[in-house]
């Protein structure tokens, strides 16, 4: 049995009107480099993952699982600068910019908000501190 390494991608599906729309959002908007592009798929760098955005392809809409968020990795300052970049281009920010203890041991504390993206996925900005 191999050893699971890590994570090696998120991937949102969207339906064809949207998938440039989101590709622009994250792509041009948050600024996130392209590590592989075709017509139906694009893969963006996370730094530490990739995200991947899948253009449906008309024939299926079921979804057997469901993903809740991405936490995109930031410094503690960038998430107050970034969630008012998302605020002030009229997306919606669900949770302001918020410093937490991530119940654990040993205590987790991190600063982090929730906005949503042009598709209606929920996105988190997360900074350990």
């Amino acid at each position: 049995m191999g050893d699971i390494k890590g994570l090696h991608h998120v991937a949102y599906k969207v339906i064809p009107e949207n998938f440039q729309k989101i590709i622009d959002f994250y792509k041009d908007f948050l600024g996130l480099n392209v590590v592989r592009q075709g017509s139906t798929c694009i893969m963006l760098d996370l730094g530490n993952t990739i995200l991947e955005i899948v253009q449906e392809d008309g024939k299926t809409t079921d979804r057997y699982g469901c993903l809740d968020h991405i936490a995109l990795l930031v410094d503690e300052s960038d998430v107050d600068v970034i969630c008012k970049k998302v605020a002030d281009a009229g997306y919606e920010v669900t949770m302001n910019p918020n410093n937490i203890v991530i119940d654990s041991t040993p205590p987790y504390p991190a600063r982090i908000c929730f906005f949503t993206g042009p598709c209606g996925e929920y996105v988190e900005l997360f900074a350990e501190r």
